[in-house]
């Protein structure tokens, strides 16, 4: 087969050497194509003859050729439609985020056309409101400090107060040590220091102090087996109380009173039994003199009967058959002194007999779960007159009568860390409840330090009382007087 020149430019394809040139190769195989321009003159019938066999082989490269063509073309196809997507999505989500600016845009320009609109509304309102500044006078004073103060004083003060803030009380303290005649503005220091170191020279009431042992095993273990603890003597404390005229003005030393409404802090009968409090002088036998409303004289006295008052349960024939015997109550009568027909002698036979009496008590009389009952005479609660020892003051002296109430109160110093520490605080039963209740009219006696025993720490304190309970002599200013007392109960 024998090919010409014509048909090989009618399959657009060249050939050089034998071998086919792609049109994509063309730029590659065009300095070859001028180099053997030579070589296309020989005779193309010699040549294309010898090549027959090398064209058979290469028409299936020309086919992989095409199709790696097509793969090509459509994989371009492929990645340019992907291409117009994306840039279709990204326009999409651009025209999106635009339309959504757009829409805030007109959001805040309408909300500011509102809240504008609304301010300019308000601004008519308020112009036509009247203004108040909750004054219902105004001052239109002459002076240095006019118009607004009387005088410079009242100005100096008004800004004091407001700037630190200063209570009634406070105001009410510092405007009468300014109105006291004695007061004497030059005499002012300039310091707060100045002024609280007079405190040092102060004298205060001095304390003693003692050695106490400490439980370990209470306390850590590098605390030191023995401690000291202080309390303040009670015979100062009863002083600086007397010798304050504004507080001994307010205290009541006289007898028990008996009212129905109980206001008072305590209620119990040690007043009205104590022989260490009221009235001695009139004391008649053993009733004990009280008081009421109408200032009159009333006597306390528990209840005794016979055998014919006793309940019909306790009705045996043993006890009708002891003659002489009478039976002890715990209830308790108030009768006028003017009730008293005569004095009965009665032996209680839990103490020594005497010489004469006219009758005996060996029981008591009571009540447990609605059922009557007994209990011997020793077991029962026995007066103050009993067991305490009461020296006769010296004749010519005032007498006062402290009724006591010692309290304990433990706290803690440290928030973290386990560490109780005991105040003793002494109350005076004399004053009214509204003093009583105050914290200044609360004194202290002393600290329970930790880990130690209250018992051994009040062992100093109960000797005090036990001497107050005894009475002694002591000078008040220019008088003597005598000083008695004792512990009370709730």
């Amino acid at each position: 087969m024998s090919l010409r020149p014509d048909d090989l430019k009618a399959n657009n394809t060249d050939y050089t050497y034998g071998a086919p040139i792609h049109p994509y190769k063309e730029g590659i195989n065009q300095e070859y194509q001028d180099e053997n321009q030579a070589t296309n003159e020989y005779d193309m019938d010699v040549f294309y003859n010898d090549s027959n066999n090398s064209l058979q082989d290469e028409l299936p490269l020309q086919d992989e050729l095409r199709s790696q063509d097509e793969l090509r073309s459509q994989d371009e196809l492929q990645s340019q439609d992907e291409l117009r997507s994306q840039d279709e999505l990204q326009s999409q989500d651009e025209l999106q985020s635009q339309d959504e600016l757009q829409s805030q845009d007109e959001l805040q320009s309408q909300d500011e056309l509102q809240s504008q609109d609304e301010l300019q509304s308000r601004s008519h309102e308020f112009q036509d409101k009247k203004q108040y500044d909750n004054n219902d006078e105004t001052f239109f004073f002459p002076g240095k400090a006019g118009p607004y103060f009387p005088s410079y004083t009242h100005f100096l003060l008004f800004m004091w107060v407001i700037k630190h803030q200063i209570g009634c009380e406070a105001y009410r303290e510092l405007s009468t040590i300014i109105k006291d005649p004695d007061f004497n503005p030059n005499d002012v220091p300039l310091s707060l220091s100045t002024v609280k170191k007079y405190r040092n020279g102060l004298p205060l009431i001095a304390f003693n102090s003692y050695n106490v042992n400490i439980n370990r095993h209470n306390t850590p273990s590098t605390s030191k087996p023995i401690h000291q603890a202080f309390i303040f003597p009670l015979k100062n404390i009863l002083y600086n109380i007397l010798s304050n005229q504004k507080l001994c003005k307010q205290l009541y030393f006289g007898p028990g009173i008996y009212s129905d409404d109980k206001q008072e802090l305590w209620h119990g009968d040690i007043w009205h039994k104590s022989p260490l409090f009221g009235s001695k002088s009139i004391r008649i036998n053993d009733g004990f003199v009280i008081c009421d409303k109408s200032n009159q004289y009333l006597v306390k006295v528990e209840q005794i009967i016979n055998f014919n008052s006793l309940p019909r349960s306790l009705k045996s024939r043993e006890r009708r058959n002891q003659l002489k015997m009478m039976w002890m109550t715990e209830k308790n009568m108030v009768i006028e002194p003017t009730s008293i027909i005569s004095k009965v002698k009665i032996w209680l036979t839990d103490v020594n007999k005497p010489d004469n009496y006219e009758f005996f008590i060996k029981e008591i009389v009571y009540m447990v779960n609605n059922i009557w009952t007994t209990r011997p005479i020793n077991l029962r609660h026995r007066h103050p007159i009993e067991y305490i020892q009461i020296q006769d003051p010296p004749r010519g002296l005032p007498i006062y009568k402290f009724f006591l109430d010692i309290y304990i109160d433990k706290f803690g110093p440290f928030r973290n860390t386990y560490h109780a520490i005991g105040g003793i605080y002494l109350q005076i039963g004399n004053m009214p409840q509204d003093l009583r209740k105050k914290l200044k009219n609360h004194f202290l006696l002393g600290f329970i330090p930790f880990g130690a025993n209250c018992n051994e720490v009040l062992k100093p304190l109960i000797s005090d009382i036990k001497e107050l309970e005894n009475g002694f002599e002591m000078d008040l200013g220019d008088k003597r007087i005598w000083v008695t007392g004792g512990l009370g109960d709730h």
